[in-house]
């Protein structure tokens, strides 16, 4: 007997995310929620589908099931990932380190440089 495994996402946040990737127009309940968990069954980063943001509305979640949707989900979830470092911060010392040199400035002006 399989035992079917409880989703991380309410019944309510699913439709949401859904929602936010498929055109109003075209949202098909049944065949996107469907879609979206088996997309979600290969790629199962709860935190990555929460705040995913494809900057374009899909006709349906199977864009998800071609070879550019897989591609371009691939590369989503690795820049996710990136972490940078941090920054070293670095402290400048109050003592000078060499000896003061003295320069003299001269005074310019705009007339003076079309001599």
């Amino acid at each position: 007997m399989a035992f079917k495994r409880k989703s991380p996402f309410s019944r309510v946040e699913a439709i949401n995310l859904v929602k936010r990737l498929v055109k109003p127009e075209s949202y098909q309940p049944k065949v996107d929620m469907v879609l979206f968990y088996k997309i979600f069954a290969e790629n199962p980063d709860v935190e990555f589908w929460r705040v995913y943001d494809l900057g374009f509305q899909l006709n349906s979640m199977a864009w998800f099931l071609t070879e550019e949707g897989k591609e371009k989900l691939k590369i989503d979830i690795a820049l996710f990932h990136l972490d940078f470092p941090t920054e070293k911060p670095y402290t400048l010392e109050d003592n000078i380190t060499g000896p003061n040199i003295e320069t003299k400035t001269i005074k310019k002006t705009i007339a003076d440089l079309f001599k």
